[in-house]
């Protein structure tokens, strides 16, 4: 099987660095760019070709310049996987209208980022040496699949981590 090929999107140089220096590591994944402004992530993706997208939400104080920018995208590329990041939970409802596959409050853990990715690609997930692989998707996955939710068409799961604690909503 061939890696699953990743696009990182934020306005931000730390946000960025950081999800390549977690998803650098991990096999199965490699990432193809890196985009700093909204309107570039459409040529990147264009010339790229991601299997999955990594795309914040809230650019340059802008809040509706990530949900502009995934429907352009899912319009150009409908089989590229968008995960949406956002520290603002009023913006996952527009990214679920633009056509977010799914999306995640920042302040993930680097396995709930990883077998977010898989399962939006419809694989398994366990991050080597962090989870022990006999025991499957992390909570996130398992919670999606547990419910019978198959990880296709329009889904949006929502992973926030608060004080340790995880909470999930999955909205069809």
């Amino acid at each position: 099987m061939d890696d699953i090929r990743v696009l990182l999107a934020d306005d931000t140089l730390i946000a960025r660095e950081g999800w390549n220096e977690i998803l650098d590591t991990v096999g199965g994944l490699k990432i193809v760019g890196n985009v700093d402004q909204a309107p570039k992530t459409l040529d990147a993706v264009r010339n790229l070709r991601p299997d999955v997208l990594l795309m914040d939400l809230m650019w340059f104080g802008d809040e509706a310049a990530g949900a502009t920018a995934i429907s352009r995208i899912k319009q150009l590329s409908p089989k590229t996987k968008i995960i949406a990041v956002t520290a603002y939970r009023h913006l996952i409802s527009e990214a679920r209208k633009a056509g977010a596959d799914a999306a995640i409050g920042k302040g993930f853990s680097r396995s709930d980022l990883v077998d977010l990715i898989r399962a939006v690609c419809d694989l398994p997930s366990a991050v080597p040496g962090e989870r022990d692989p006999s025991a499957g998707r992390s909570d996130i996955a398992r919670l999606v699949a547990g419910i019978g939710i198959p990880i296709l068409g329009f889904i949006l799961v929502t992973a926030v981590l608060i004080s340790g604690m995880q909470s999930l909503s999955v909205t069809e």
